[in-house]
Protein backbone atom coordinates (compact mmCIF):
# COMPACT_ATOMS: atom_id res chain seq x y z
CA UNK A 1 0.00 0.00 0.00
CA UNK A 2 1.59 3.33 -1.00
CA UNK A 3 1.85 5.99 1.63
CA UNK A 4 0.63 9.55 1.08
CA UNK A 5 2.68 12.72 1.25
CA UNK A 6 2.58 16.35 0.21
CA UNK A 7 5.28 18.39 -1.45
CA UNK A 8 6.68 21.49 0.21
CA UNK A 9 6.10 23.47 -2.99
CA UNK A 10 2.76 24.15 -1.27
CA UNK A 11 4.44 25.91 1.65
CA UNK A 12 7.82 27.40 0.68
CA UNK A 13 7.59 29.93 3.52
CA UNK A 14 7.14 27.31 6.26
CA UNK A 15 9.94 26.05 8.47
CA UNK A 16 10.66 22.33 8.56
CA UNK A 17 9.04 22.16 11.98
CA UNK A 18 5.86 23.67 10.57
CA UNK A 19 5.97 21.14 7.72
CA UNK A 20 6.34 18.20 10.10
CA UNK A 21 3.59 19.50 12.40
CA UNK A 22 1.18 20.06 9.49
CA UNK A 23 1.81 16.60 8.07
CA UNK A 24 0.98 15.06 11.45
CA UNK A 25 -2.05 17.30 11.95
CA UNK A 26 -3.55 16.41 8.57
CA UNK A 27 -2.63 12.71 8.97
CA UNK A 28 -0.22 12.37 6.10
CA UNK A 29 2.29 9.54 6.24
CA UNK A 30 5.15 11.67 4.95
CA UNK A 31 6.35 14.75 3.09
CA UNK A 32 8.39 15.40 0.00
CA UNK A 33 11.05 18.02 0.66
CA UNK A 34 11.93 20.30 -2.25
CA UNK A 35 15.60 21.26 -2.32
CA UNK A 36 17.71 23.55 -4.45
CA UNK A 37 21.02 22.43 -3.00
CA UNK A 38 23.62 23.92 -0.71
CA UNK A 39 23.43 27.67 -0.26
CA UNK A 40 19.91 28.17 -1.58
CA UNK A 41 17.43 30.15 0.50
CA UNK A 42 14.51 29.90 -1.96
CA UNK A 43 12.50 27.77 0.48
CA UNK A 44 12.54 28.23 4.25
CA UNK A 45 12.05 24.46 4.52
CA UNK A 46 14.93 23.45 2.22
CA UNK A 47 16.63 20.57 4.07
CA UNK A 48 20.04 21.94 3.09
CA UNK A 49 19.48 24.75 5.59
CA UNK A 50 19.19 22.43 8.61
CA UNK A 51 21.44 19.76 10.08
CA UNK A 52 20.60 16.20 9.11
CA UNK A 53 20.44 15.09 12.74
CA UNK A 54 17.89 17.81 13.54
CA UNK A 55 15.77 16.85 10.52
CA UNK A 56 15.75 13.18 11.50
CA UNK A 57 14.77 14.02 15.08
CA UNK A 58 12.11 16.53 14.02
CA UNK A 59 10.27 14.15 11.71
CA UNK A 60 10.64 11.13 13.98
CA UNK A 61 9.12 13.09 16.85
CA UNK A 62 6.19 14.05 14.60
CA UNK A 63 5.72 10.45 13.44
CA UNK A 64 6.28 11.53 9.81
CA UNK A 65 8.71 10.14 7.23
CA UNK A 66 10.60 12.13 4.63
CA UNK A 67 9.15 10.32 1.64
CA UNK A 68 11.35 11.81 -1.05
CA UNK A 69 13.82 14.54 -1.82
CA UNK A 70 12.71 16.46 -4.93
CA UNK A 71 15.45 18.22 -6.86
CA UNK A 72 15.43 20.29 -10.05
CA UNK A 73 18.49 18.43 -11.33
CA UNK A 74 18.35 17.70 -15.07
CA UNK A 75 20.79 15.74 -17.20
CA UNK A 76 20.16 17.29 -20.61
CA UNK A 77 23.10 19.74 -20.84
CA UNK A 78 25.05 19.08 -24.05
CA UNK A 79 28.81 18.65 -24.02
CA UNK A 80 30.40 21.53 -25.89
CA UNK A 81 32.81 21.58 -27.61
CA UNK A 82 31.72 18.09 -28.59
CA UNK A 83 35.12 16.39 -28.31
CA UNK A 84 37.30 18.34 -25.89
CA UNK A 85 34.31 19.43 -23.81
CA UNK A 86 34.64 16.28 -21.73
CA UNK A 87 38.14 17.34 -20.76
CA UNK A 88 37.77 21.08 -20.25
CA UNK A 89 35.13 22.78 -18.17
CA UNK A 90 32.57 21.49 -15.67
CA UNK A 91 30.42 19.38 -17.96
CA UNK A 92 29.10 17.11 -15.23
CA UNK A 93 27.81 19.61 -12.68
CA UNK A 94 24.42 17.87 -12.60
CA UNK A 95 26.06 14.56 -11.68
CA UNK A 96 27.93 16.21 -8.80
CA UNK A 97 24.74 17.88 -7.57
CA UNK A 98 22.84 14.61 -7.76
CA UNK A 99 25.51 12.79 -5.76
CA UNK A 100 25.25 15.44 -3.04
CA UNK A 101 21.47 15.06 -3.04
CA UNK A 102 21.83 11.29 -2.64
CA UNK A 103 24.17 11.80 0.30
CA UNK A 104 21.70 14.22 1.91
CA UNK A 105 18.85 11.76 1.40
CA UNK A 106 20.85 9.03 3.10
CA UNK A 107 21.65 11.33 6.02
CA UNK A 108 17.99 12.23 6.63
CA UNK A 109 16.79 8.63 6.05
CA UNK A 110 14.91 9.49 2.87
CA UNK A 111 14.48 6.60 0.39
CA UNK A 112 14.07 8.47 -2.94
CA UNK A 113 15.72 11.33 -4.83
CA UNK A 114 13.75 12.83 -7.74
CA UNK A 115 15.69 13.89 -10.86
CA UNK A 116 14.64 14.81 -14.42
CA UNK A 117 15.64 14.58 -18.10
CA UNK A 118 14.53 17.30 -19.37
CA UNK A 119 14.64 18.87 -22.89
CA UNK A 120 16.47 17.96 -26.09
CA UNK A 121 18.50 21.17 -26.62
CA UNK A 122 18.18 23.12 -29.85
CA UNK A 123 20.62 21.82 -32.43
CA UNK A 124 21.06 18.47 -30.67
CA UNK A 125 19.78 15.08 -31.79
CA UNK A 126 17.41 13.25 -29.49
CA UNK A 127 19.57 10.13 -29.62
CA UNK A 128 22.60 12.09 -28.37
CA UNK A 129 20.63 13.63 -25.52
CA UNK A 130 19.22 10.27 -24.47
CA UNK A 131 22.72 8.80 -24.46
CA UNK A 132 23.99 11.63 -22.22
CA UNK A 133 21.10 11.26 -19.81
CA UNK A 134 21.67 7.49 -19.57
CA UNK A 135 25.39 8.02 -18.94
CA UNK A 136 24.72 10.52 -16.19
CA UNK A 137 22.08 8.36 -14.55
CA UNK A 138 24.55 5.47 -14.57
CA UNK A 139 27.11 7.67 -12.84
CA UNK A 140 24.77 8.63 -10.02
CA UNK A 141 23.39 5.09 -9.73
CA UNK A 142 26.89 3.91 -8.93
CA UNK A 143 26.96 6.45 -6.10
CA UNK A 144 23.46 5.48 -4.95
CA UNK A 145 24.52 1.87 -4.49
CA UNK A 146 26.78 3.00 -1.65
CA UNK A 147 23.79 4.35 0.27
CA UNK A 148 20.72 2.35 -0.79
CA UNK A 149 18.91 5.53 -1.80
CA UNK A 150 16.87 5.05 -4.98
CA UNK A 151 16.62 7.42 -7.92
CA UNK A 152 13.17 8.41 -9.19
CA UNK A 153 13.40 9.66 -12.77
CA UNK A 154 10.44 11.92 -13.61
CA UNK A 155 8.58 12.27 -16.90
CA UNK A 156 8.49 15.75 -18.38
CA UNK A 157 9.88 18.08 -21.02
CA UNK A 158 10.95 16.09 -24.07
CA UNK A 159 10.24 12.85 -22.18
CA UNK A 160 6.60 12.95 -21.04
CA UNK A 161 5.41 9.43 -21.91
CA UNK A 162 6.02 5.95 -20.57
CA UNK A 163 7.88 5.02 -23.73
CA UNK A 164 10.15 8.05 -23.29
CA UNK A 165 11.15 7.27 -19.72
CA UNK A 166 11.51 3.54 -20.34
CA UNK A 167 13.89 4.36 -23.21
CA UNK A 168 16.12 6.01 -20.62
CA UNK A 169 15.96 3.69 -17.62
CA UNK A 170 15.75 0.31 -19.37
CA UNK A 171 19.34 0.26 -20.67
CA UNK A 172 20.64 0.62 -17.12
CA UNK A 173 19.01 -2.54 -15.70
CA UNK A 174 19.45 -1.06 -12.23
CA UNK A 175 17.05 -1.87 -9.37
CA UNK A 176 17.85 1.45 -7.70
CA UNK A 177 16.46 3.43 -10.64
CA UNK A 178 12.69 3.79 -10.84
CA UNK A 179 10.21 6.43 -11.87
CA UNK A 180 8.46 9.49 -10.55
CA UNK A 181 5.30 9.65 -12.67
CA UNK A 182 3.48 12.97 -12.97
CA UNK A 183 -0.11 12.09 -13.83
CA UNK A 184 -0.91 15.47 -15.39
CA UNK A 185 2.16 15.44 -17.65
CA UNK A 186 1.43 11.92 -18.85
CA UNK A 187 -2.27 12.48 -19.50
CA UNK A 188 -1.60 15.69 -21.45
CA UNK A 189 0.78 13.62 -23.62
CA UNK A 190 -2.00 11.12 -24.34
CA UNK A 191 -1.12 8.47 -21.74
CA UNK A 192 -3.28 6.50 -19.34
CA UNK A 193 -3.19 7.97 -15.82
CA UNK A 194 -0.62 5.30 -14.87
CA UNK A 195 0.44 3.14 -17.84
CA UNK A 196 0.54 -0.59 -17.15
CA UNK A 197 4.07 -0.85 -18.52
CA UNK A 198 5.55 1.29 -15.76
CA UNK A 199 3.26 0.75 -12.75
CA UNK A 200 5.61 -1.73 -11.09
CA UNK A 201 8.53 0.70 -11.43
CA UNK A 202 6.76 3.82 -10.18
CA UNK A 203 8.31 4.85 -6.88
CA UNK A 204 6.55 8.22 -6.73
CA UNK A 205 3.14 9.04 -8.17
CA UNK A 206 2.75 12.80 -8.46
CA UNK A 207 -0.76 14.23 -8.44
CA UNK A 208 -1.32 17.94 -8.92
CA UNK A 209 -4.21 20.32 -8.67
CA UNK A 210 -5.73 19.96 -12.12
CA UNK A 211 -6.99 23.53 -12.15
CA UNK A 212 -5.67 26.50 -10.24
CA UNK A 213 -7.24 26.86 -6.84
CA UNK A 214 -8.94 23.47 -6.75
CA UNK A 215 -8.01 20.23 -5.07
CA UNK A 216 -6.88 17.28 -7.10
CA UNK A 217 -10.14 15.47 -7.77
CA UNK A 218 -10.04 14.37 -11.36
CA UNK A 219 -10.80 10.80 -12.28
CA UNK A 220 -7.33 10.47 -13.82
CA UNK A 221 -5.61 11.03 -10.48
CA UNK A 222 -7.87 8.59 -8.69
CA UNK A 223 -7.34 5.96 -11.37
CA UNK A 224 -3.58 6.40 -11.15
CA UNK A 225 -3.61 6.06 -7.37
CA UNK A 226 -5.70 2.89 -7.55
CA UNK A 227 -3.39 1.45 -10.23
CA UNK A 228 -0.40 2.13 -8.01
CA UNK A 229 -2.14 0.32 -5.15
CA UNK A 230 -2.79 -2.67 -7.40
CA UNK A 231 0.54 -2.94 -9.21
CA UNK A 232 3.10 -0.56 -7.75
CA UNK A 233 5.99 -1.25 -5.35
CA UNK A 234 4.84 -1.75 -1.77
CA UNK A 235 7.00 1.14 -0.56
CA UNK A 236 5.90 3.64 -3.20
CA UNK A 237 4.31 6.98 -2.34
CA UNK A 238 1.63 9.27 -3.72
CA UNK A 239 2.73 12.90 -3.51
CA UNK A 240 0.26 15.77 -3.67
CA UNK A 241 1.86 18.79 -5.32
CA UNK A 242 0.07 22.11 -4.94
CA UNK A 243 2.31 24.48 -6.87
CA UNK A 244 1.88 27.55 -4.69
CA UNK A 245 5.63 28.21 -4.91
CA UNK A 246 5.45 28.76 -8.68
CA UNK A 247 2.03 30.22 -9.43
CA UNK A 248 -0.57 32.26 -7.58
CA UNK A 249 -3.08 29.80 -6.14
CA UNK A 250 -6.43 30.53 -4.57
CA UNK A 251 -7.21 28.87 -1.27
CA UNK A 252 -5.88 28.41 2.24
CA UNK A 253 -2.84 26.15 2.45
CA UNK A 254 -4.10 24.26 5.49
CA UNK A 255 -7.51 23.66 3.91
CA UNK A 256 -6.01 22.49 0.63
CA UNK A 257 -3.57 20.08 2.27
CA UNK A 258 -6.20 18.69 4.62
CA UNK A 259 -8.66 18.14 1.78
CA UNK A 260 -6.02 16.48 -0.37
CA UNK A 261 -5.06 14.15 2.47
CA UNK A 262 -8.64 12.98 2.81
CA UNK A 263 -8.96 12.30 -0.90
CA UNK A 264 -5.63 10.51 -1.18
CA UNK A 265 -6.37 8.36 1.83
CA UNK A 266 -9.70 7.32 0.32
CA UNK A 267 -8.12 6.56 -3.03
CA UNK A 268 -5.33 4.44 -1.60
CA UNK A 269 -7.16 2.70 1.26
CA UNK A 270 -10.71 2.17 0.02
CA UNK A 271 -12.41 0.44 -2.86
CA UNK A 272 -14.19 3.23 -4.67
CA UNK A 273 -16.70 3.04 -7.45
CA UNK A 274 -15.51 4.32 -10.86
CA UNK A 275 -15.65 8.11 -11.06
CA UNK A 276 -15.94 8.68 -7.30
CA UNK A 277 -13.98 11.62 -5.95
Amino acid sequence: MPHIAFSTVACPDWTLQQVADAAARFEYDGVELRTFGTGSTSFACDPCLTSSAKIRRMFRDAGIVVSSLATSICFDAPIRPRIIGRVFGDQEQAVSEARRAIDLAAQIECPFVRVCGFEVPAGEKRRSTVRLIVERLAAIADHAHRTGVRIAFENGGSFPTARDVVEIIDPLHDPLIGLSWCVRTGVLAGEKPLPDAIADRTLILRVRDWRDGQLTGDDACQQAARALCDSGPTDSCVVFEWCRAWVQCEGDVDAVLKGAANRLFNWTHCELSPGAA
